[in-house]
């Protein structure tokens, strides 16, 4: 099998559409007007497979299912985008979207597994498992920038019927506009650009939109890129800040949560829409998961 992906990512490599990239995630509008972007993130990908570091070579199983995950969807992506790499390929046309009826039963089955124990879902629950990936995701980067902000409510105004009305301590948050604003303004130090989860976030949304299959490349990049993010060593090393305490602080030297929440309310992309509201008592504090046989802290 691994020489297998080895050859089609050569094949993949001399592709006349294959180019190098800058290694970012890729915004939504470049994958769904040029799928060949798709290229390079799969070449990166699958040579990370091959070239496995020390640490992964005890996940056989893992890497075993993934590379087969990997050719599979190698198959389709060219097949459904129309990229021609070889005289003998085998077109390849798999499921891409979990039906709504299939949604359903799915959450019935996680609720009442007595009940639907017998039942041949056909692997889309398997699937499932996958595919809902990129939702985790969101929610993840999601009340990850909560607490990156120390977000405590939101203030949303909005026009209903030629008046102003405004709902006060929400819990909603305008997530890209947030992350367009950090991104702009070096308040937060962060192992991941603001960009970059922006665009992870936006592609991540897609699932819970239209239940699509996003192919396991991007979703093996989206989970690289935000690592350092939810690393608990990392964190240790880089954003608990006080010797006695576990709180996981990622405002920038000389800059305080009121600061933040200043800057914020003042910004022209919130100023009349929304009013945030920040403390830090809303920061993270740093509790891994731990791993009992290589007694480390995920």
């Amino acid at each position: 099998m691994e020489n297998n992906l080895e050859n089609l990512l050569d094949k993949i490599k001399k592709h006349p559409k294959y180019k190098k990239y800058d290694g970012k995630f890729p915004t939504i509008a470049t994958l769904t007007r040029y799928p060949e972007r798709n290229l390079p993130i799969i070449v990166e990908q699958g040579n990370r497979l091959i070239n496995l570091k020390e640490s992964d070579i005890k996940n056989q199983e893992d890497i075993s299912l993934i590379k087969k995950q990997f050719i599979s969807d190698i198959y389709q992506f060219l097949t459904e985008s129309h990229i021609h790499i070889e005289d003998d390929i085998i077109a390849s046309y798999g499921q891409s979207i979990i039906t709504s009826s299939k949604l359903y039963h799915i959450a019935c089955s996680q609720q009442f597994k007595g009940k639907y124990k017998n039942v041949d879902f056909l692997m889309n629950k398997i699937e499932f498992n996958f595919y809902s990936i990129p939702f985790i995701l969101r929610l993840s980067i999601e009340n990850k920038l909560k607490s990156m902000i120390g977000f405590e409510s939101c203030d949303i105004t909005r026009i209903v019927k030629g008046r102003k009305e405004t709902n006060k301590n929400k819990q909603e948050i305008p997530v890209t506009k947030v992350l367009a604003f950090l991104n702009d303004n070096d308040l937060i130090d962060t192992p991941c650009s603001f960009d970059e989860m922006k665009k992870i976030y936006s592609w991540a949304c897609r699932f819970t939109h239209n239940a699509t299959k996003e192919y396991v490349w991007l979703r093996l990049k989206a989970l690289q890129s935000l690592h350092d993010l939810f690393d608990c060593e990392y964190i240790q090393n880089n954003n608990v800040k006080g010797k006695f305490s576990n709180l996981i602080n990622y405002l920038k030297t000389g800059v305080s949560i009121n600061t933040l929440m200043e800057k914020i309310n003042n910004d022209n992309r919130f100023k009349g829409h929304y009013k945030l509201y920040l403390s830090q008592k809303k920061f993270d504090e740093n509790y891994g998961l731990y791993n009992d046989e290589e007694k480390k802290y995920y």
